[in-house]
Parts: C-alpha cells; structure tokens; sequence
C-alpha cells in the first residue's frame, strides 16, 4: 500500500550534513520546512523526478538566477531539479512549489511555471509517494497502483493528481 509520509518525519531516512549550515544570510527564502532541510541534509534523490539539492548547490543556483535573470529571480528560489532537466522553485511569495520545462528554453515570466498546489513539505511527501511507486511498478497489478497512487496524492492536496507534470499511467 503506497501511504503518505507523516509530515513530523519526512527527513528520517535523508543523508545529514557533517556540518549544519548555521548563517542562514544568504538562504533568502522564508519557508519553515525548507530551511531545516537545505541547512542540515545534502542533495537527496527521492526519485528520478525530483532531486532536492544541497545548501551549496542551491545557492550556486540561485546566484546564476540572479546574475542572469535579474527581473524573475527575486520572485523564486531553485531547489531541486529532475532527471530530465526540468526545474522545481519556491515562489518566494506564496511558498508554492513551481514546476519549469527545461524544454520551453530561457525563463521568461513567472507565468511561465507550472504552480503546484503544495508546498515544500508537501513536495517531499509527493516525492517519497513517488519512490514508494516506482519501487513497486514493476511488480504490481497496474489498475489497483494507480489507484493507491492517486489516492495518495490526492490526500496531500485534492488537485496534485491532476497537476502533476510526469505522468506514470494514461487515464
């Protein structure tokens, strides 16, 4: 059975920093579950979709933002990436999670994004859902997998199913 991820729990299983980051200075986002993470645990592949990156890669990532895109960068802050190149952000106003085709080229308007109606905790239970997926695809009767599986993104936010960029099962 694919479950949601407890909230309260959600870093057990990461890789901790030997260090943690102390100065949060140049962490310019002020989500509460993001910061323990970038300041306590390196880059973690929850699945090929989603590749939370460390304080160090995170901060090179922005600073390129902010070098290159002088006008969008103070509205986002990139915090992962997927396998295939595609990009995920914290709009830095709502703390949603942005989702960007690497495939539409240069970043343009904020508009742009794809807004998926979770935030960063709700995006790394999205991810660990995922893992718990695709351990199973290929083992599973496909019908009754899908359904756990949009069962369980539907508990994390009503619309996540449908929002969802990667699509595993055609409907």
């Amino acid at each position: 059975m694919i479950t949601v991820p407890d909230i309260n729990t959600l870093f057990e299983t990461f890789e901790k920093r030997s260090q943690p980051i102390r100065n949060l200075d140049k962490l310019r986002i002020g989500d509460a579950d993001y910061l323990p993470f970038v300041t306590n645990y390196k880059s973690q592949e929850l699945c090929a979709d989603i590749i939370l990156l460390d304080y160090e890669a995170t901060l090179q990532e922005n600073r390129y933002l902010a070098d290159n895109y002088p006008d969008l960068a103070p509205a986002i802050w990139l915090f992962a990436r997927s396998g295939q190149g595609d990009e995920w952000f914290i709009d830095r106003k709502t703390l949603q999670v942005l989702y960007y085709d690497h495939e539409k080229g240069e970043y343009g308007d904020l508009k742009d994004f794809l807004e998926i109606p979770v935030r960063f905790a709700g995006f790394v239970q999205l991810g660990l859902v995922i893992q718990q997926l695709e351990d199973r695809l290929d083992i599973e009767d496909l019908l009754k997998l899908q359904g756990e599986y949009k069962a369980a993104l539907e508990q994390i936010h009503p619309l996540l199913y449908g929002v969802y960029p990667y699509r595993y099962f055609e409907d």
